[in-house]
């Protein structure tokens, strides 16, 4: 879970122009890494050899 710590260091971290869109975006980015990090732990990742597949069978229905 994100807290509320790690929120406001990242925002901190934002240029003194930054938006609210910005702000917006850079919580979502924080999620997603979140996330990701989660899946990865799940073991719920691909192997490079599942995605070399997976790449080579988009390139055939082009």
């Amino acid at each position: 879970m994100i807290t509320k710590a790690q929120i406001l260091e990242s925002i901190q971290s934002l240029p003194e122009d930054a938006t609210a869109d910005d702000i917006i975006e850079n919580i979502i980015f924080l999620k997603k890494i979140e996330r990701s990090l989660e899946q990865a732990n799940a073991g719920e990742t691909y192997s490079l050899e599942d995605m070399k597949k997976m790449v080579h069978s988009w390139q055939k229905h082009v």
